[in-house]
C-alpha cells in the first residue's frame, strides 16, 4: 500500500481506492463480498433511492450510485468517511458522517483492538451525531445496513417509513452480533426473509 497523510488522516491506496492504512481485513472481506449489491438487486422493485449505512470506504455506495437515482451513504468514522468522500464523487450520492439510530444524540465508536476498519461499533461518546431514517425526506427502495450490532436501533428510527412503504431491507447477519431484535421488529412490520446470503439477510414485504 502506498501511504500518505491528508488533513491529518492516515490513508493510502489499495489499487485505485483511497483506504485507511491501519486497516487489516476489510479490503479482503470486501473483495470476497464485492458482488453483494448484484445479489440484492433482484429483490428491489424500484431504483429511485437507496440508503446505505456503515458505508465504510464506499465500495457498495460506488456500485449503488450506478443503479439508483439517489444514494444516501452514512459512515461515522472520520478516516473511513474521508475515504468514502474520496472514492465516491458521484453527484447522486449524498454522504453523512453520522450513525443511523432511534435517537438524536452524540455517540462514539469502539475501535481499540479491531484491525478491520469495517468492524467498529457504536458506544457512548462524542465522535458524531446520530440521525433517524424517518428524518430523511425520501421513500427509499433499499435500506442496506452494515452497522455492527446497531441494526435494531437503526430500524427503530425508520418505523414511519417501514410502516407506510415497503423498502427492501438488508442487514448483516454474522456470529459477532445478534440481530434477533432487528429481525423480530421486521417480522412485526410484515417483513419476511427473502434470501439468506453468505453474511447478510434480505427482507421483503
Amino acid at each position: 500500500m502506498i501511504t500518505h497523510i491528508r488533513e491529518g488522516l492516515q490513508v493510502g491506496f489499495k489499487n485505485t481506492w483511497t483506504w485507511p492504512i491501519k486497516d487489516e481485513g476489510a479490503w479482503d472481506w470486501l473483495q470476497y463480498e464485492k458482488d453483494l449489491p448484484d445479489r440484492i438487486m433482484p429483490y428491489v422493485k424500484n431504483k429511485d433511492c437507496c440508503i446505505t449505512a456503515g458505508a465504510h470506504t464506499g465500495v457498495y455506495a460506488y456500485q449503488y450510485a450506478r443503479i439508483f437515482n439517489k444514494v444516501f451513504a452514512f459512515e461515522p468514522h472520520p478516516v473511513n468517511f474521508y475515504c468514502l468522500s474520496e472514492n465516491v464523487i458521484e453527484e447522486n450520492v449524498i454522504k453523512f458522517q453520522a450513525c443511523l439510530s432511534n435517537q438524536r444524540k452524540m455517540v462514539g465508536l469502539h475501535t481499540e483492538h479491531i484491525p478491520n476498519s469495517g468492524g467498529y461499533y457504536v458506544v457512548p461518546g462524542n465522535l458524531c451525531m446520530t440521525m433517524l431514517i424517518d428524518d430523511i425526506p425520501v421513500q427509499p427502495d433499499l435500506i442496506h445496513l452494515d452497522v455492527e450490532g446497531h441494526e435494531f436501533e437503526a430500524l427503530s428510527g425508520a418505523i414511519n417509513i417501514l410502516s407506510t412503504s415497503s423498502p427492501t431491507i438488508v442487514i448483516e447477519t454474522i456470529p459477532n452480533y445478534s440481530t434477533e431484535k432487528a429481525e423480530k421488529l421486521l417480522y412485526s412490520l410484515g417483513y419476511k426473509v427473502a434470501e439468506k446470503l453468505r453474511h447478510d439477510t434480505i427482507f421483503v414485504k
